[in-house]
């Protein structure tokens, strides 16, 4: 096997989807605390019923589309939703 050198490596897009928002812009607010995040106690989700700080996301996920219904679950709309942010720079790198 050849011994190269590592080559640099540059993020092209990000796509978010998380408690504290579904953009950089928003992220960064909530990050510099300009902006509250969607963290909520909650004591329903741990088997022990305790209380814990939880994420939750605020806005409506996408739908799969109907030929992938066998693989709709909250992780996959989240990547979908991820995904969509970043679309068009995927098609443009792919081009």
């Amino acid at each position: 096997m050849p011994n190269r050198s590592p080559q640099p490596l540059y993020i092209q897009a990000c796509g978010f989807h998380s408690a504290m928002g579904q953009d950089d812009a928003i992220i960064h607010q909530c990050l510099s605390g300009a902006k509250p995040s969607n963290m909520v106690v909650d004591q329903d989700i741990l088997n022990s019923g305790r209380q814990t700080v939880i994420g939750r996301i605020a806005q409506p996920l996408p739908q799969l589309p109907p030929a992938f219904s066998r693989f709709d679950t909250r992780n996959n709309r989240l990547a979908l939703s991820a995904l969509q942010q970043i679309e068009s720079d995927v098609h443009n790198a792919i081009a």
